[in-house]
């Protein structure tokens, strides 16, 4: 299997910083030596869109970022669905303990089968691409705590982006002293 050797020597690559692997089908025959290339600590970036993934290899992907130094994951655009998704945020909290400098990974998941409502909002970390239906209380919920960081001034939402039944909206916190 190609996809296997090229993991293979992905792993063995010391001076290799980032991973750009993205609209690539790796196949399932291949996933232990990508797990293996993924502990990697020379590894800091890791792109992965539409690489066809389904949440059994999310548990892979996991497993390897656990252990590794990555700074930065990017999975658009696979199929993890809510437990690959619970699954590689908490290995992406979990990575580093332990471990001199910045705990934090980046983790970028859109389109993946598992709107933020679903997977859990972290208010700590807010940034990302939201669809929030807003007759469920969850994402009015998250549409809340978005508001909240916005009107305290550690936020903004990006103009021009924000939508409401198709159409532009703009939302700006109100100012209570106008």
């Amino acid at each position: 299997d190609d996809a296997t050797h090229f993991f293979e020597g992905v792993a063995d690559n010391k001076s290799l910083a980032s991973l750009d692997g993205k609209w690539n089908r790796f196949g399932k025959k291949c996933m232990n030596e990508l797990c293996r290339a993924l502990k990697q600590p020379n590894i800091l970036k890791v792109d992965f869109q539409a690489c066809g993934f389904d949440a059994l290899d999310a548990v892979v992907i996991a497993d390897g970022i656990a252990h590794s130094m990555c700074e930065t994951l990017i999975v658009s655009g696979n199929k993890l669905g809510k437990s690959g998704c619970r699954m590689l945020l908490r290995a992406s909290c979990t990575h580093r303990e332990g471990q001199d400098g910045d705990e934090s990974m980046n983790v970028v998941m859109e389109n993946c089968g598992a709107p933020a409502s679903e997977i859990g909002f972290n208010p700590a970390e807010p940034g990302g691409t939201y669809e929030l239906d807003m007759s469920e209380a969850s994402s009015r919920s998250v549409f809340r705590d978005l508001l909240y960081i916005v009107a305290a001034g550690k936020g903004q939402f990006v103009p021009g982006t924000t939508s409401l039944n198709g159409a532009r909206y703009t939302v700006r916190p109100i100012d209570p002293d106008a």
